[in-house]
């Protein structure tokens, strides 16, 4: 028997949920990132199919993170575009005022 599976044996894992209880598009909670299944069917889930549904939740929690990193860094390579040099000054001197 390994580390992992006997560690699933000593301690429960606890839902994931943060009480949010939102599903995007897709199906899956904004909160704990569960699909309908996994939040459905959780409290029927051995221990270590649980830790399967924590890891899954982990990696998609990582990939959304990622994918907003990236947004947020075309959207800055937008705003140091020179065309957008006005948005710039006004980053830079917020409480200069036009008159």
């Amino acid at each position: 028997m390994d580390a992992d599976r006997q560690q699933f044996e000593l301690f429960d894992i606890d839902s994931p949920c943060r009480g949010i209880c939102t599903t995007n598009n897709r199906g899956y909670c904004v909160g704990c990132l569960r699909s309908r299944d996994e939040r459905f069917n959780w409290n029927q889930m051995t221990q270590a199919q649980r830790a399967r549904v924590m890891a899954l939740c982990k990696r998609r929690r990582s990939r959304i993170k990622e994918h907003m990193a990236q947004r947020e860094e075309v959207q800055l390579d937008l705003l140091l575009d020179s065309r957008h040099a006005p948005l710039i000054e006004d980053l830079f001197d917020p409480l200069r005022r036009e008159d």
